[in-house]
């Protein structure tokens, strides 16, 4: 009996600390302050004005698809035509992303910094 409870209890402790990892690409959460701050940024870093969830979208994007990476924020600010209605640079995708979900970042991709803002 007690073996069996040792066990469940083990079990579900292992599942909570499974689900707190933050290695899974679920999505993260936005709270409200924290999705209208997102819309700023995407507003100011590109003068897009785009409703908060089309921000929120792509800073959710980035978290699940590692837009640390630049190729991956290019290639997010490429497809951001769906969601934003016109493609991004790959700045805002990064500036979104570690807005969102900065604690997902490797470290060496935060001490690089984002990709180069474009010109003009």
């Amino acid at each position: 009996m007690i073996s069996t409870y040792r066990g469940l209890v083990l079990l579900a402790a292992a599942v909570v600390l499974a689900s707190c990892t933050g290695s899974s690409p679920s999505t993260v959460p936005i709270d409200a302050e924290a999705a209208h701050q997102l819309m700023l940024t995407g507003v100011n870093f590109t003068g897009i004005l785009a409703p908060t969830d089309a921000w929120v979208e792509v800073a959710q994007r980035g978290c699940r698809e590692g837009a640390w990476d630049y190729d991956v924020a290019e290639r997010l600010g490429q497809e951001a035509v769906d969601v934003i209605g016109s493609p991004l640079p790959a700045f805002a995708v990064w500036m979104l992303t570690v807005q969102a979900c900065h604690d997902r970042f490797p470290q060496d991709a935060l001490k690089k910094g984002p990709p180069p803002m474009p010109s003009g």
